[in-house]
Parts: structure tokens; C-alpha cells; sequence
């Protein structure tokens, strides 16, 4: 069993929780685990044992880091990222004397989006070799469901003045049981701050960055609950027709947390 370090390290100024997982060694690559809107980075506990080195953040207003004090765009997660992996990654390995890591990246739902979004900030600056890619259940297009929109219509109901109180506090307490992780932070949250922030995130067309995946294609996984009903098998089965080395696994009797529903199906895929 590999020992689990929860760490903490502050990035941009705010407390941010990470869990670090494995023996350092050269020239090593590392996984980071990219969370979705509501979860965290405990979400990821099962994988930890099939890789070598592991890391797995809580972004900004979310598991153990601190709240969000200002509103968010998903511009500010990616510079978040950015600085992140300067911090955590690449400044370890310069003071170690030893070559900059290779990087695998799995990213779940939202943490697909932060993905996407940083690779199109960065693609000309970064400096490490990224080594593969997996993504499940990231909304690679605007198009929403109707569990998302009914997210959407259910947030912005909240930021109208004309409700009462009372009603308000009813539809908030339905709106953190229902599309929320019971694990997150987000009970806790200034509730306008957050639902601004979601809204920014969800109304952002990432579909305008897939190209910076193309790179990536030959070393790039989607793999998909296929009962999915947040972001539908369609969304990957459209990735993989613009790039078609990307490699597709549709898990069965899974939804939008494949691994949670169907850990042994995932895992003959990493």
C-alpha cells in the first residue's frame, strides 16, 4: 500500500490541499488527477495504486483548499493550474537537480475543461513533456443536456432579487443535495460568488480549444460511462471522429464517475 501525503502549498495567495502519492525518482513520470465541479481530489483514491508517482489537487473552493473570495472564470482555474504545476512540479524537480517530469494528466469532467483551457493558455510555453491524457466525462461542447441546463436555469433563479428569502433557501438547499458532492465545499461557500462562478465555467465554449489536443491524439484516452447522462457518450464518440487515434472505452453500467461505478472495467484501460 503506497503511502498517501496530504500536503498543503499556497498559490496565488490561497491555501491549496493536495494529496502526494510515491517515491521520488529521475526522470519519473507523474500523474495529476484533475477533479470535476463539486467533487475533489479523494475522488481519485482508487486510482493511486496503478501508478507510480501521483498527484491529485483540490482547485479553488473545493475539498480542502480555501473558498473563493472573488468570481471565478475558467480563465482563472487554467493560470491557477499554470501555477500550480510551476510550484509543485516543475520548481521541485529544478531544486533536485533533476530533469523536468513527464506528465499524464486524467482529468474528470470540469478538470477536462481547466485542461483545455491551460493547454491553449500555455501551448507555447510549456516546457515538459506531456506524456498522455485521459479524460472522462469532459463536456467538450457547449451543448448542454438537460441535467445541465436545468443546473443553469436552477443558478440563475437563484440570482434573481424578486424571490423571497424562504423560497430561495428551499431551492439552494435542493440545488447543493442534488448536483452537488456532499464532499465538496460548496455548502460552505458564498453561495452568489459560486453561483457566478458556475456560470462563467458552464458558458464557456471550450469546444473553440480542441485543437490543442492534437498533439496529444496518438497518446490520448476517453473513457466513458455509457449511461452517462451529464456529459453523453456522443461528446467522445465527436472527439474521436476529429481525431481518431484517440483511443475510445465506453465502460458498461457506468455513468458520469465511471471508475465509482465500474472500477474493474476502468482500470484494465490505465
Amino acid at each position: 500500500m503506497k503511502k498517501i501525503k496530504e500536503k498543503q502549498v499556497m498559490i496565488q495567495g490561497r491555501r491549496i490541499s493536495y494529496y502526494e502519492v510515491g517515491e521520488e525518482k529521475r526522470n519519473e513520470t507523474i500523474t495529476l488527477f484533475l477533479h470535476g465541479w463539486g467533487s475533489n481530489k479523494e475522488s481519485f483514491l482508487s486510482f493511486f495504486s496503478l501508478r507510480n508517482k501521483s498527484i491529485a489537487l483540490d482547485f479553488p473552493a473545493f475539498g480542502k483548499s480555501v473558498s473563493l473570495e472573488k468570481v471565478f472564470t475558467l480563465h482563472d482555474y487554467a493560470v491557477f493550474l499554470k501555477d500550480f504545476i510551476e510550484k509543485v512540479i516543475q520548481e521541485k524537480k529544478k531544486s533536485t537537480n533533476t530533469n523536468l517530469p513527464s506528465v499524464e494528466f486524467v482529468v474528470h469532467s470540469f478538470g477536462g475543461r481547466v485542461l483545455l483551457k491551460y493547454l491553449e493558455n500555455c501551448k507555447e510555453t510549456i516546457s515538459y513533456n506531456i506524456q498522455s491524457i485521459i479524460c472522462m466525462g469532459v463536456p467538450f461542447y457547449r451543448t448542454l443536456t438537460l441535467f445541465q441546463k436545468t443546473q443553469l436555469r436552477v443558478s440563475q433563479f437563484l440570482e434573481k432579487k424578486k424571490y423571497t428569502r424562504f423560497i430561495k433557501r428551499i431551492i439552494s438547499s435542493f440545488y447543493r443535495v442534488f448536483f452537488h458532492n456532499t464532499n465538496s465545499d460548496y455548502s460552505v461557500l458564498d453561495g452568489e460568488i459560486m453561483k457566478k462562478t458556475f456560470q462563467n465555467i458552464v458558458n464557456e465554449d471550450i469546444s473553440a480549444y480542441l485543437e490543442v489536443l492534437k498533439p496529444y491524439e496518438s497518446n490520448m484516452k476517453c473513457i466513458w460511462g455509457e449511461n452517462d447522462m451529464v456529459t453523453p457518450v456522443s461528446y467522445a464518440q465527436n472527439i474521436q471522429k476529429m481525431y481518431p487515434k484517440i483511443e475510445l472505452c465506453i465502460i458498461p453500467n457506468a455513468g458520469h464517475f465511471p471508475w465509482i461505478d465500474n472500477f474493474d472495467a476502468v482500470k484494465k484501460h490505465f
